[in-house]
């Protein structure tokens, strides 16, 4: 249950981060974090894909 929250708390953070650089208003620091997390997110869908394809393989 706690991983619940700090996954809301992530995900309410990313928003915040979009919405202050679609208003031009994010620091140096915050787009650094704001690009962490798109990293993150990226490497997470190449694990999902490869493990998709890993799984499709032994089918």
């Amino acid at each position: 249950m706690g991983e619940n929250v700090s996954i809301e708390k992530t995900k309410a953070r990313v928003w915040e981060l979009i919405a202050q650089e679609k208003q031009g208003t994010l620091s140096v620091e915050e787009k650094k974090e704001l690009d962490h997390y798109a990293e993150v997110e990226h490497l997470g869908r190449l694990a999902k894909a490869q493990a998709r394809k890993n799984r499709n393989s032994t089918s």
